[in-house]
C-alpha cells in the first residue's frame, strides 16, 4: 500500500455534501420566487446561509474538513426546521389574517392560500429533513475514512 494512499480524501462524503447543500440551498430559493413580502425574504435569507457551508470547502479538501463542514450543515439544517416550525405554529388558524396580508378575502380563498402555503412549508422541511440525512452520513463517513489513520497512531504510539 502506498504510504499516502490513507491521506487522499474519499469523495462520497464531499459529493454527499454538497449535493445536499445544492438541494437545500436551491429548494429555498425556489420557494422565494414563488412567495412575497416578509417570507420571500427569509426564504432567500435561508436559501443564502445553506451556501455559507461550502465557504471552508476546497476541491480535494481532507475528510477533517468535510467532517467540519457537515457538522456545520447539520447544525444549520436543524435550526431551518426549527424556524419553519415556528413560522407553521405562528399560522395558526385564527391567525390567518397576518399571513399575506390576507384580511378582507373570502374565507375559502384565505383558507386555499393557507393550505397551499402549509403544503409549500411542510415540503420545504421534507427537504430539510434529507438533508440533514444527507449530511449525516457525509459526516459519518468522513469520520469513518479517517479511523484507520487514528488506528496506526495508536499502534505508533505503543
Amino acid at each position: 500500500m502506498n504510504p499516502v494512499e490513507h491521506l487522499r480524501p474519499s469523495r462520497l462524503p464531499a459529493g454527499l455534501l454538497l449535493s445536499a447543500v445544492v438541494l437545500g440551498a436551491a429548494t429555498h430559493v425556489l420557494a422565494s420566487l414563488g412567495d412575497t413580502g416578509p417570507m420571500a425574504w427569509l426564504m432567500l435569507a435561508m436559501g443564502l446561509s445553506c451556501l455559507s457551508c461550502l465557504v471552508h470547502g476546497r476541491r480535494g479538501a481532507s475528510d477533517v474538513v468535510v467532517g467540519r463542514i457537515a457538522g456545520h450543515f447539520m447544525v444549520m439544517s436543524v435550526a431551518m426546521i426549527a424556524v419553519h416550525v415556528a413560522v407553521l405554529l405562528l399560522m395558526g388558524g385564527s391567525h390567518a389574517h397576518h399571513v399575506h396580508g390576507l384580511a378582507g378575502q373570502a374565507p375559502v380563498a384565505v383558507a386555499a392560500d393557507l393550505n397551499q402555503h402549509l403544503l409549500e412549508m411542510l415540503a420545504t422541511m421534507g427537504v430539510e429533513l434529507l438533508c440533514l440525512a444527507l449530511g449525516a452520513s457525509a459526516l459519518r463517513l468522513a469520520r469513518r475514512a479517517r479511523l484507520p489513520d487514528i488506528g496506526r497512531a495508536v499502534l505508533a504510539a505503543a
